[in-house]
């Protein structure tokens, strides 16, 4: 027995500077596979995002991200601290794994990615655009502080999703009727966490041409207001799932 409670206590000695060096993450990474001491992080942040449009959007959602917490950042092909994109299946992407002995398992293909980052830059390496943006949203959380003291966590990652649907839900007959615009920040928090599902449940508040009566005028989402939600939800690999309430009264 004493010779187990040694050796187990031998294991917590040696996993403790990984534990205290790896960032406090939402939500945790499947992997951390490396993790050094972070380390101050002063440079402009530039992003190469390749040719796919997709990765185009991710990288200036992530620009606009930091430029919100003071950083100076700019899709750019080079220079600063450069973060780069690239897919799995490309020569690039098959290098970079290679030089960071890292792989995209198949059950990384849907949503998952690897991240690395370093004193000179990261790179993300996904399958799809989904994986992409769902790395830039970890790499977001890597850079901590104001930035005039900012500070970099430098990680190897392999990350992909335990649940195919991850979400939340928020219920739109009761109480103010939330704004279209805060509806989108909704959608943007929500991404940022890894969550790719929001649902909506009505019971009078949605509009319906045919039955005019149902929804107050001023306090109840459109069929414009719908489409507009969806497509903006797309981008952000979030699903908007609707909860339509059918009662068989319609009155008190």
């Amino acid at each position: 027995m004493r010779l187990l409670a040694l050796a187990a206590l031998a294991l917590l000695q040696a996993a403790a500077p990984l534990a205290a060096q790896a960032p406090r993450l939402l939500p945790a990474p499947r992997e951390i596979v490396r993790a050094e001491p972070p380390a101050r992080f002063r440079a402009p942040i530039t992003v190469d995002a390749g040719s796919n449009a997709d990765d185009h959007w991710a990288a200036h959602e992530f620009v606009e991200t930091m430029r919100s917490r003071g950083h100076v950042a700019s899709v750019a092909p080079n220079g600063g601290w450069h973060v780069t994109l690239l897919r799995a299946d490309t020569d690039a992407g098959r290098r970079a794994l290679s030089a960071e002995r890292l792989t995209i398992d198949r059950a990384m293909h849907d949503e998952g990615y690897a991240l690395v980052t370093s004193a000179d830059g990261a790179t993300v390496i996904a399958q799809n655009a989904a994986g992409i943006f769902y790395g830039l949203q970890t790499l977001k959380q890597l850079i901590t502080g104001a930035p005039s003291a900012a500070v970099l966590h430098r990680v190897a990652i392999r990350d992909w999703p335990a649940m195919r649907w991850r979400g939340m839900q928020d219920d739109l007959s009761r109480g103010p009727m939330p704004t279209l615009e805060y509806q989108k920040k909704q959608v943007r928090t929500i991404a940022a966490y890894k969550l790719n599902t929001f649902t909506l449940y009505f019971e009078h508040t949605l509009q319906f041409a045919s039955q005019p009566v149902i929804a107050p005028p001023g306090g109840s989402m459109s069929r414009a207001d719908v489409a507009e939600l969806v497509a903006y939800a797309r981008r952000y690999h979030v699903t908007i799932i609707p909860q339509q309430q059918t009662f068989g009264h319609l009155h008190h």
